[in-house]
């Protein structure tokens, strides 16, 4: 529906303008059109290819960057759980030095 639009569209986008010559002889002139169109069209397909191995360098990227922030969250709860751990057996060394002074 999209290339039959932009077809209609470069076809007679020479009539609007007032280009007599486009008026006198669109016949003439669609050849012309219609590989300006393809060259349009293979131009959009190369450039989208491009955006779209950015788009998938950027997932990889982001899954990459994902991946280590699950690392530094698990490596930041053992850190917790082992300063909590030393809190604790302090804690009770402190107490146990307090009941026998």
């Amino acid at each position: 529906m999209f290339l039959l639009t932009l077809l209609l569209f470069v076809s007679y986008s020479g009539l609007a303008s007032g280009d007599e010559e486009a008026a006198i002889l669109p016949k003439r002139r669609r050849p012309d059109t219609c590989q300006e169109v393809v060259e349009t069209l293979d131009l959009m397909k190369s450039q989208v290819t491009s955006t779209n191995l950015y788009i998938q360098e950027i997932r990889t990227t982001l899954k990459s960057v994902t991946t280590k922030m699950d690392r530094l969250e698990q490596g930041l709860k053992n850190v917790e759980e082992n300063v909590d751990e030393k809190i604790t057996e302090l804690t009770e060394t402190v107490s146990e030095a307090i009941e026998a002074a």
